[in-house]
Protein backbone atom coordinates (compact mmCIF):
# COMPACT_ATOMS: atom_id res chain seq x y z
CA UNK A 1 0.00 0.00 0.00
CA UNK A 2 0.95 3.64 -0.74
CA UNK A 3 0.03 6.75 1.85
CA UNK A 4 2.61 9.61 0.01
CA UNK A 5 -0.74 10.57 -1.33
CA UNK A 6 -1.69 12.09 2.02
CA UNK A 7 1.31 14.46 1.95
CA UNK A 8 1.64 15.73 -0.93
CA UNK A 9 -0.68 19.28 -1.67
CA UNK A 10 -3.46 19.16 -3.66
CA UNK A 11 -1.85 21.35 -6.18
CA UNK A 12 -0.14 17.89 -7.52
CA UNK A 13 -0.43 17.84 -11.05
CA UNK A 14 1.85 14.90 -11.49
CA UNK A 15 2.22 11.43 -8.78
CA UNK A 16 3.92 8.56 -8.95
CA UNK A 17 4.45 6.08 -6.00
CA UNK A 18 6.40 2.87 -6.23
CA UNK A 19 5.53 0.39 -3.30
CA UNK A 20 7.76 -2.85 -2.77
CA UNK A 21 8.34 -5.23 0.14
CA UNK A 22 11.31 -3.04 1.37
CA UNK A 23 13.94 -0.78 0.00
CA UNK A 24 16.71 -2.86 -0.19
CA UNK A 25 15.08 -5.68 -1.86
CA UNK A 26 13.97 -3.13 -4.74
CA UNK A 27 17.74 -1.78 -4.41
CA UNK A 28 19.43 -5.32 -4.84
CA UNK A 29 17.14 -5.99 -8.13
CA UNK A 30 17.59 -2.68 -9.37
CA UNK A 31 21.31 -3.55 -9.35
CA UNK A 32 20.70 -6.93 -11.10
CA UNK A 33 19.07 -5.00 -13.51
CA UNK A 34 21.86 -2.25 -13.91
CA UNK A 35 24.63 -4.83 -14.37
CA UNK A 36 22.79 -6.02 -17.96
CA UNK A 37 24.36 -2.86 -19.07
CA UNK A 38 28.03 -3.09 -17.90
CA UNK A 39 29.00 0.89 -18.45
CA UNK A 40 25.96 2.19 -16.34
CA UNK A 41 26.39 -0.46 -13.58
CA UNK A 42 29.89 1.12 -13.47
CA UNK A 43 28.68 4.43 -13.37
CA UNK A 44 26.64 3.62 -10.77
CA UNK A 45 29.00 1.61 -8.67
CA UNK A 46 31.81 4.58 -9.48
CA UNK A 47 29.64 7.34 -8.06
CA UNK A 48 28.44 5.42 -4.82
CA UNK A 49 32.21 4.91 -3.62
CA UNK A 50 32.84 8.38 -4.61
CA UNK A 51 30.34 9.07 -1.96
CA UNK A 52 31.30 6.97 -0.10
CA UNK A 53 34.89 7.74 0.38
CA UNK A 54 34.26 11.35 0.27
CA UNK A 55 32.02 11.74 2.90
CA UNK A 56 33.05 8.76 4.98
CA UNK A 57 29.73 7.16 4.87
CA UNK A 58 27.75 3.98 4.12
CA UNK A 59 25.16 4.59 1.80
CA UNK A 60 23.73 1.03 2.82
CA UNK A 61 23.58 1.64 6.46
CA UNK A 62 23.51 5.40 6.80
CA UNK A 63 20.40 5.78 3.54
CA UNK A 64 19.44 2.40 3.19
CA UNK A 65 18.86 1.14 6.11
CA UNK A 66 15.77 3.44 7.25
CA UNK A 67 14.07 3.39 3.83
CA UNK A 68 10.97 1.45 4.04
CA UNK A 69 8.44 0.54 1.53
CA UNK A 70 7.29 3.46 -0.84
CA UNK A 71 9.19 6.27 -3.30
CA UNK A 72 7.22 8.53 -4.56
CA UNK A 73 7.91 11.41 -7.07
CA UNK A 74 5.41 14.54 -7.41
CA UNK A 75 5.23 17.65 -8.91
CA UNK A 76 3.41 20.83 -8.43
CA UNK A 77 1.43 22.75 -10.66
CA UNK A 78 2.78 26.05 -11.37
CA UNK A 79 1.54 29.63 -12.34
CA UNK A 80 5.10 30.91 -12.74
CA UNK A 81 7.72 28.53 -13.68
CA UNK A 82 10.53 29.39 -10.95
CA UNK A 83 13.79 29.60 -12.91
CA UNK A 84 11.99 28.07 -15.87
CA UNK A 85 12.22 24.94 -14.22
CA UNK A 86 9.14 22.24 -13.22
CA UNK A 87 10.55 21.72 -9.47
CA UNK A 88 10.35 17.73 -8.75
CA UNK A 89 9.67 16.49 -5.12
CA UNK A 90 10.33 13.17 -3.87
CA UNK A 91 9.09 11.24 -0.44
CA UNK A 92 10.57 8.65 1.01
CA UNK A 93 8.75 6.30 3.38
CA UNK A 94 10.93 5.42 6.57
CA UNK A 95 10.60 2.21 8.62
CA UNK A 96 11.54 4.38 11.30
CA UNK A 97 11.21 7.96 11.07
CA UNK A 98 14.35 8.74 14.31
CA UNK A 99 16.91 6.47 12.49
CA UNK A 100 16.19 8.18 8.95
CA UNK A 101 16.90 11.69 11.11
CA UNK A 102 19.73 10.32 13.25
CA UNK A 103 21.33 8.67 9.77
CA UNK A 104 20.81 12.05 7.60
CA UNK A 105 22.29 13.67 10.50
CA UNK A 106 25.58 11.53 10.26
CA UNK A 107 25.48 12.23 6.83
CA UNK A 108 25.16 16.55 7.38
CA UNK A 109 28.12 16.00 10.02
CA UNK A 110 30.38 14.10 7.69
CA UNK A 111 29.41 17.06 4.86
CA UNK A 112 30.49 19.44 7.39
CA UNK A 113 33.41 17.78 8.61
CA UNK A 114 35.02 16.86 5.29
CA UNK A 115 33.83 19.63 2.85
CA UNK A 116 33.69 23.41 2.46
CA UNK A 117 30.28 23.17 1.46
CA UNK A 118 27.91 24.45 4.00
CA UNK A 119 24.36 22.93 4.99
CA UNK A 120 21.71 25.42 5.83
CA UNK A 121 18.15 24.84 7.90
CA UNK A 122 15.78 26.70 8.23
CA UNK A 123 12.18 26.54 9.49
CA UNK A 124 8.99 27.02 7.74
CA UNK A 125 5.68 26.61 9.40
CA UNK A 126 6.93 24.64 12.32
CA UNK A 127 8.70 22.12 9.88
CA UNK A 128 12.88 22.37 9.46
CA UNK A 129 13.85 22.13 5.99
CA UNK A 130 17.67 20.89 5.99
CA UNK A 131 19.85 21.32 3.16
CA UNK A 132 22.91 19.04 2.07
CA UNK A 133 24.57 20.63 -1.02
CA UNK A 134 26.24 17.05 -2.05
CA UNK A 135 26.11 17.25 -5.58
CA UNK A 136 25.03 13.77 -6.87
CA UNK A 137 24.73 12.39 -3.57
CA UNK A 138 21.13 10.72 -4.54
CA UNK A 139 21.73 10.57 -8.08
CA UNK A 140 24.62 7.82 -7.31
CA UNK A 141 22.58 5.19 -6.32
CA UNK A 142 19.22 5.76 -7.87
CA UNK A 143 20.27 7.06 -11.41
CA UNK A 144 17.35 8.57 -13.41
CA UNK A 145 15.09 8.42 -10.51
CA UNK A 146 16.83 10.98 -8.73
CA UNK A 147 18.21 12.80 -11.69
CA UNK A 148 15.88 16.27 -11.02
CA UNK A 149 17.13 16.08 -7.27
CA UNK A 150 20.45 17.17 -7.29
CA UNK A 151 21.65 19.56 -3.98
CA UNK A 152 18.52 17.87 -1.88
CA UNK A 153 16.67 20.35 0.35
CA UNK A 154 14.39 18.08 2.55
CA UNK A 155 11.94 17.77 5.35
CA UNK A 156 10.09 15.18 7.51
CA UNK A 157 6.39 15.19 7.33
CA UNK A 158 4.58 11.92 9.35
CA UNK A 159 6.69 8.73 8.36
CA UNK A 160 8.41 10.35 5.02
CA UNK A 161 11.69 12.13 4.10
CA UNK A 162 10.51 14.39 1.83
CA UNK A 163 13.14 16.24 -1.00
CA UNK A 164 13.33 18.89 -3.22
CA UNK A 165 16.51 20.73 -4.79
CA UNK A 166 14.29 23.65 -4.48
CA UNK A 167 13.24 24.93 -0.86
CA UNK A 168 10.19 26.85 -1.94
CA UNK A 169 8.64 23.98 -3.66
CA UNK A 170 8.74 22.18 0.17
Amino acid sequence: STDAEKIFSEKTSFFLSMGFTDFNTFYDNLEKVLQKDAASYAAQQKGLKKIEKLLNIDVRKNLFSWMGSEVAIAQYETDVLIGNKVRSIIAIKADDINAAKENLAIIEKQVRKRTPIKVNDVTYNGYEIKYIEVKGLFKSFLRNLFSRINKPYYSMLDNYVVMSDDPKTL
